[in-house]
């Protein structure tokens, strides 16, 4: 048996995924399947490198020394073909702390800064938490697939101090192409509008794709943008609390730096220091492996939902490891497609909605589990229709 195919247990280990049940679907039976971590276990060489920390019996402060950003580099440039040099690697707990860190040192209130709906919903939440404008550049859907609305962008551009961009994208799964993020970046730099890209799903491409970061199309752009990376998603340890926040502009570099530490976030934990080098050096055959894997689940839940769920809509991402579920042809408000999919068929999953506009009508489901896992979820969403259709 596949080693990935193993159902993991994760009961006692203070998943969010688990403890937080009750309040987001207001019952403890159903499949969680909607934190966006993993539910694979760490590699071997991220293993040890955790015994390792916990036999030093010593957990005092730590930061990260040379061998740290060799590791980061080294990963961007074998992926990438990124060569960043060590002084542009800041730190953030995650991504979500760093827009907010540039949000603050970036803008004003009432600034406006656009986001792309449907879309991580932390975007908007941070945008209005911090009292700055939402503007609001909606995806165009085609049959399943979705496009940037440009002459929109545009219009946007003129009103806005900075873009909070996703790639690939949570949760329709675009990995954008070249073309499209010099569309994008050359709106943003001739309208004076600093990018921020999120790009922590960037190593979950499908099979065949190519991922592109978008500070690499040109030294312009990368001088207007911060690129958000992560470890966290990629390699399952987004407890960890450790990003690498790339900013090759020495002027927005101080200035993050500045308010980060005005904003008294502090250095990293060792333990996340540790496991970052040993997923950066010594992992990389680990993801691939989970990277098939996740593509082979999201084939699974395409073949099930054509065959098996009359009406509903999935087409295979290109990136992330997050499924985005038309539920549309049913006619439920989304009031009533939560309970069905909570009450009756005991599913956790996002609903849609909370993705913003463009939402309404879809499940975002994570399939970064086992296929055990992936398919009883999918056979009691079926059941529970075919119970419903009696």
């Amino acid at each position: 048996m596949n080693r990935l195919d193993q159902v993991v247990d994760r009961r006692g280990t203070n998943s969010v995924k688990l403890t937080h049940m009750k309040k987001h679907f207001g019952r403890e039976d159903v499949i969680p399947m909607w934190v966006a971590d993993m539910d694979f276990e760490c590699s071997d060489a991220m293993k040890a490198a955790a015994h390792m920390v916990a036999d030093w019996n010593l957990y005092g402060y730590a930061d990260r020394e040379s061998d740290y950003f060799e590791a980061v580099q080294s990963w961007l440039d074998r992926r990438f073909g990124w060569k960043v040099k060590p002084e542009w690697i800041a730190h953030a707990p995650g991504c979500v702390t760093a827009i907010s860190i540039a949000i603050h040192e970036f803008t004003n209130e009432g600034d406006g800064i656009i986001i792309q709906e449907p879309v991580y919903y932390p975007f908007h939440m941070q945008v209005e938490m911090n009292n700055r404008k939402l503007l609001n550049n909606v995806l165009i859907e085609k049959d399943g697939f979705y496009e940037m609305d440009f002459d929109d962008l545009r219009a946007k551009a003129k009103e806005a101090k900075m873009m909070i961009f996703c790639s690939p994208h949570n949760p329709v799964g675009r990995v954008w192409t070249a073309e499209e993020l010099m569309k994008v970046q050359t709106i943003c730099l001739e309208e004076g509008v600093l990018m921020v890209s999120d790009e922590i799903h960037f190593d979950l491409v499908r099979p065949g794709l190519t991922h592109t970061i978008a500070a690499t199309l040109s030294e312009e752009f990368a001088n207007n943008t911060i690129t958000l990376t992560a470890p966290s998603k990629s390699f399952n340890m987004a407890g960890q609390q450790i990003s690498n926040i790339i900013i090759s502009n020495p002027e927005l570099m101080k200035r993050y730096e500045s308010q980060r530490e005005t904003m008294g976030i502090h250095k990293p934990n060792n333990l996340g220091i540790q496991l970052a080098k040993a997923a950066y050096n010594d992992s990389e055959d680990w993801l691939d492996e989970v990277v098939a894997y996740i593509f082979d689940n999201f084939t699974f839940v395409k073949n099930f939902v054509d065959e098996r769920l009359p009406g509903v809509q999935f087409h295979i991402p290109e990136g992330t490891y997050l499924g985005w579920l038309d539920f549309k042809a049913w006619k439920f408000s989304d009031a009533k497609l939560q309970d069905f999919v909570y009450n009756k068929a005991k599913v956790g999953i996002n609903p849609g909605y909370k993705f913003g506009k463009g939402g309404s009508g879809y499940m975002r489901i994570n399939v970064a589990t086992s296929r055990e896992t992936v398919q009883k979820a999918l056979e009691q969403i079926e059941a529970a229709y075919q119970e419903m259709e009696e």
